[in-house]
């Protein structure tokens, strides 16, 4: 047998670490695919349970779903969506917080609480990684109304700044 040894951190050093939003959801949406793949491989007692201490972080921050759990037991075995949303509780209420991350985008918190448990429950991982899918999908373009706004600002920002020093070059003159 060959064995790799693919460096990084189990999960829970981790998430113990820190995690943002933007890494958070990079790592949940690649346990989703993973687990996917788990969970459409078997149903009922046929369905392949894992451990949290079976996920791992390697070098490159990249999610993967060891074999076997690391470290000693005992280990509580967990449905692929069970996992899912014990992975998400832990990233996103984990962080000494008594609500969600406050680096949450708005578009972000239904799928969130779903998955933390908060609401509705997804039905299969299948689900749960197509609505991250879609947040990881959604274009963060901006409207003319906001980038009439940042413009204005600028502008509002601009001007106070010129009178003002206007204003203190000719307190100075006189």
């Amino acid at each position: 047998e060959v064995f790799e040894d693919p460096g990084g951190a189990a999960f829970a050093d981790m998430v113990h670490a820190g995690l943002d939003w933007a890494q958070s959801h990079r790592l949940l949406l690649a346990l989703a695919e993973e687990l996917s793949h788990l969970d459409a491989a078997g149903s009922g007692a046929a369905a392949r349970r894992v451990t949290l201490e079976q996920i791992w972080i390697d070098r490159a921050g990249d999610l993967r779903v060891l074999d076997d759990p690391i470290g000693s037991g005992p280990f509580r075995l967990l449905s692929p969506l069970e996992l899912l949303g014990e992975t998400t509780r832990r990233m996103c209420l984990g962080r000494g917080t008594t609500g969600l991350p406050t680096d949450l985008p708005q578009r972000a918190e239904a799928t969130v609480r779903r998955l933390c448990g908060l609401g509705e429950p997804f039905e299969n991982v299948g689900a749960a990684h197509g609505a991250l899918a879609t947040l990881a999908s959604r274009s963060h373009a901006l409207t003319r109304r906001m980038r009439a706004t940042q413009i204005a600002a600028v502008l509002i920002a601009s001007s106070l700044v010129f009178f003002l020093m206007t204003g203190v070059a000719l307190g100075l003159a006189t």
